[in-house]
């Protein structure tokens, strides 16, 4: 038995390493300039480092943009997994027509520039490029279970609802952060899924956080 990896851990590494190869990265680093261009607010991030450490192993993100907030996940939990899912053509007030055009020339190369800057983590990141239901969904389905999800996507109140929803029912034990409570149709679904279900939430000016 000496030098055999616990059963335990082979029961994560497993589905991890499926999930890999279900989402590789590309052999070459992307010939794209570094860009850390993103909104993580100080409230945000110490909401998340507060619920991270040394003893966190696996982390699901949802919404990456260019990979600001997956760096502080990664830094806050030096040992840990980070499974990124973001389809990476942005929401819809990135799209070309708003009044954000400084958001909207970065889509075209999106998600090049998310894998140049995570470049040095590739080993502890995996791309997931889907929808982020599809993509908790594929999650849940290889078998993992994070000890934290960080909600970032879709600010509308029928997403972060579904997100919330969804999390509760496969992951009650998981911690949930949730970027942007400063918005009001995110706040609105953040204090109707605590009303549903009777879970308590801690929230300052910019995130929200739903605990075991």
């Amino acid at each position: 038995m000496n030098g055999s990896i616990p059963r335990k851990a082979r029961s994560v590494e497993a589905p991890l390493d499926r999930l890999r190869q279900a989402h590789p990265w590309p052999d070459r680093r992307p010939d794209v300039p570094e860009d850390w261009h993103g909104w993580l607010q100080p409230g945000t991030a110490w909401m998340l480092s507060s619920h991270l450490g040394p003893a966190t192993r696996l982390v699901v993100e949802c919404g990456s943009w260019l990979g600001l907030s997956a760096r502080t996940i990664l830094r806050a939990a030096p040992r840990a997994v980070l499974v990124c899912c973001d389809h990476w053509q942005g929401s819809p007030e990135h799209q070309p027509g708003t009044q954000h055009d400084d958001w909207s020339r970065r889509l075209a190369t999106l998600h090049e520039t998310f894998l140049r800057n995570l470049w040095r983590w590739r080993d502890r990141v995996i791309p997931v490029r889907a929808d982020s239901l599809d993509g908790l969904a594929e999650v849940r389905d290889a078998g993992l279970v994070p000890e934290l999800v960080y909600l970032d996507g879709e600010h509308s109140f029928d997403r972060v609802s579904r997100e919330l929803a969804f999390l509760a029912e496969h992951w009650p034990l998981a911690v949930v952060v949730g970027d942007d409570y400063s918005e009001l149709e995110v706040a609105r679904a953040a204090h109707a899924h605590a009303q549903q279900t009777g879970r308590s939430m801690i929230s300052n000016g910019s995130s929200f956080c739903f605990e075991p």
